[in-house]
């Protein structure tokens, strides 16, 4: 009672960022994973800080987050599906081919 504990948060704290799907990198991506995997992304929030935010927030460089599937992100069993990770790479691929207008 004498010394009560302090609590002091030393934490990484960052602004949130919002990405505008409505751009034309985004429908790209979209389109490429649509055509590799015959389905819409599937969007959720990320509560994780990803550097990609900086353009979003700061730039104003319309940009996505989109990658291979996983499970124990940061954790000591951290892991990869690699069968994702070669569709993802496809899907990435296309997407760069699409966006810089390659024929």
């Amino acid at each position: 009672q004498e010394a009560p504990p302090r609590v002091h948060f030393g934490g990484l704290r960052s602004e949130a960022a919002v990405y505008n799907l409505d751009t034309d990198i985004a429908r790209t991506l979209a389109a490429s994973h649509r055509t590799q995997f015959g389905t819409d992304i599937k969007t959720a929030p990320l509560t994780g800080v990803i550097d990609n935010r900086m353009f979003e927030l700061y730039y104003g460089i319309p940009n996505c987050c989109y990658g291979a599937t996983g499970g124990d992100y940061h954790g000591a069993d951290e892991w990869v599906d690699l069968d994702s990770v070669r569709q993802v790479t496809k899907v990435l691929a296309a997407t760069l081919i699409g966006w810089c207008g390659v024929q």
